[in-house]
């Protein structure tokens, strides 16, 4: 089976200029804004980032998270806390690894708007993401070395929707691939995280199953589930034999999801509109999803709705 469309045209490639343009803004976003990492700065570190690298030093070191050391968040951002010090010994390692992810994420951010507009503007929007993005940066967080999957991802997700405009359904099993690694990142920091992949796969899956692209759906699947394994596995089986494996699950998953399900309820306080609430906060995205499927195959609506 071919899979046509998948790929940006030969004539819509990033130009060199605006690559050397992000790598140094990315570059410069860290040196300035970065205060825990940065070697501009040298002010005593709190919040999770304290956290985050206290662990990932320590497990350079020899120690085992979740056991010597713990802290609520799956093992990838403590591991990449690790490599940060393994490359340099010091904080500043781990800016090295937040150039890199912000870098790839502009890239991507760049891929995405040069879809629907070209020239200099796509420049322009790129660096209004990087300020919107500023407002909220919170340094050595999990999300920002999420953020580079979820960009590609969503990338992915928009080449799938403006192929399926052209009654091209079919789905590309290596973006499902990439999915899963990207569903696999979000599991193994902050499970919140993979909402937005959850939405964008939820819609394709939807979109396959009203084409009646079966046979796509399952290879899709497959490709989806070995996405997750890559890079899932290798930490199950280390925590596994090191004999954390049930202190691994309850730092990553269960406890996540007792916090999450005890702050749900304080938002929303007791009784029968709580409930409501409750139902509404789970169910509005994907109704809103279905919404835009409908529109998006009954050609009576362009914009698609992702949530």
């Amino acid at each position: 089976m071919k899979f046509k469309n998948t790929n940006i045209s030969a004539t819509n490639t990033i130009q060199k200029k605006y690559l050397l343009i992000y790598f140094v803004i990315s570059i410069l976003f860290m040196l300035c804004l970065s205060t825990s990492t940065s070697p501009l700065y040298n002010i005593p570190y709190a919040g999770d980032t304290a956290m985050f690298q206290t662990i990932g030093k320590y497990w350079a070191e020899g120690s085992l998270p979740y056991v010597d050391l713990w802290d609520s968040k799956g093992p990838l951002i403590f591991a990449v806390n690790a490599l940060g010090y393994l490359l340099t010994g010091q904080r500043w390692g781990i800016m090295i690894i937040q150039v890199i992810c912000l870098f790839i994420t502009l890239i991507m951010i760049d891929r995405i708007i040069s879809q629907y507009i070209t020239g200099k503007k796509v420049l322009l929007f790129s660096l209004l993401f990087l300020g919107a993005y500023s407002l909220v940066y919170a340094n050595n967080c999990t999300e920002e070395y999420i953020l580079p999957l979820l960009t590609a991802s969503l990338y992915g997700f928009t080449v799938y929707i403006e192929n399926a405009r052209k009654n091209n359904y079919v789905h590309n099993p290596l973006w499902s691939l990439l999915y899963g690694i990207t569903f696999a990142a979000c599991f193994l920091t902050r499970l919140t995280n993979a909402l937005g992949i959850c939405g964008g796969v939820f819609v394709i899956v939807c979109m396959l199953i009203i084409s009646k692209n079966f046979k796509n759906l399952f290879q899709n699947a497959i490709m989806f589930i070995a996405g997750f394994l890559i890079l899932t596995l290798p930490f199950l089986l280390y925590f596994y034999f090191n004999h954390a494996f049930n202190d691994f699950l309850y730092g990553t998953f269960t406890y996540n999801l007792e916090y999450a399900g005890n702050s749900h309820f304080k938002i929303y306080g007791n009784g029968i509109l709580a409930v409501l609430a409750s139902i509404f906060s789970f169910m509005s995205g994907p109704i809103v999803a279905v919404i835009g499927i409908i529109c998006l195959f009954k050609k009576k609506f362009i914009k698609r709705f992702y949530v």
